[in-house]
């Protein structure tokens, strides 16, 4: 079985597009993802791609965005990947995971987001649940994060 980046890499290398939303959270590492993947891979275009099982999303162009490449693919940053969850008020795991994950790489602090102001009230509201989120669950302690962390560094 391919790593989630190997797929999206042997995926998307030949188009010109760029991972968007719970795939660049997957793809960075700040979500675990599904634990069935039969989900549409989301990516930013400028126009339709051929490309099977994706949800696409034209946008003007891709100076709007904040992203990388790497290996071959483009990929929103991790605070503009943030910002478009939170943007789109889609599934609260993926939100929290990955907000709650951000906090803990970055010193316990979200303070690399530059939060639109028509987001600021929602973001931070979602900001206090994902401080709390593995405790809240009974998932994972901040020393077993650091851990795990050890063991599974982040892709940059």
């Amino acid at each position: 079985m391919l790593l989630t980046s190997d797929r999206l890499i042997n995926k998307f290398s030949d188009y010109n597009c760029i991972l968007a939303y719970e795939t660049a959270a997957e793809f960075l590492g700040l979500f675990v993802g599904y634990a069935i993947n039969n989900k549409a891979d989301e990516i930013f275009v400028l126009e339709e791609k051929p490309i099977n099982n994706t949800k696409q999303y034209l946008i003007q162009n891709f100076n709007n965005k904040d992203y990388f490449e790497k290996n071959g693919i483009y990929c929103t940053t991790e605070e503009q990947t943030l910002i478009d969850l939170v943007d789109q008020d889609g599934d609260i795991q993926v939100i929290l995971e990955s907000l709650a994950d951000y906090y803990f790489r970055h010193n316990n602090s979200f303070d690399g987001i530059d939060v639109p102001p028509v987001l600021s009230e929602r973001f931070n509201k979602y900001c206090e649940w994902a401080i709390d989120y593995y405790n809240e669950w009974g998932l994972i302690t901040k020393k077993e994060w650091e851990l795990m962390q050890l063991k599974y560094p982040s892709i940059d």
